[in-house]
């Protein structure tokens, strides 16, 4: 089977400097502007997957933001597929007041792939299980979404 990735969630609207871009935008224009579309789609289509932006939006990752993902996606759009980084490269620029995104807070928003994924975010993951940053319960329902998909693409 096969199915469709929405991108890029959200408050994405410039290319230069995105993996460092803190899109500070209100409430107002998120609704009237950003998230208008993605509600729809969600809303008329149920994509198979949904991609998060690179930016940070009013200062936090949008992989990182359970606003976005669980609250506003999940519980307001009623989307029930997954929810995936875009490819997250480490960013080697000292010079920027952020940090990349990391497993465990991406994991803790319901973020369910971790994209391309490699041995230290799944060290990171396990950091996160320990310190409590993320529950192990939450890990578990972020991991049933890709198998839940797995298993509906496996029968188309």
């Amino acid at each position: 089977g096969c199915g469709t990735t929405i991108k890029h969630y959200a408050a994405n609207n410039k290319e230069y400097n995105r993996y460092r871009n803190n899109s500070i935008v209100s409430e107002r224009a998120m609704r009237e502007i950003y998230l208008k579309g993605f509600g729809i789609c969600v809303r008329e289509a149920q994509p198979k997957a949904v991609m998060t932006s690179y930016n940070l939006l009013n200062g936090t990752h949008t992989a990182e933001s359970r606003g976005l993902i669980m609250d506003i996606l999940r519980a307001e759009f009623g989307y029930e597929g997954i929810v995936m980084t875009d490819w997250v490269t480490p960013m080697a620029d000292t010079r920027s007041a952020h940090r990349d995104s990391q497993a465990q807070y991406v994991a803790a928003a319901g973020g369910d792939l971790f994209m391309p994924g490699n041995k230290g975010d799944y060290d990171n993951l396990l950091q996160g299980i320990d310190s409590g940053a993320v529950s192990l319960e939450q890990v578990k329902i972020n991991a049933s979404r890709v198998v839940r998909m797995a298993r509906a693409l496996a029968q188309e």
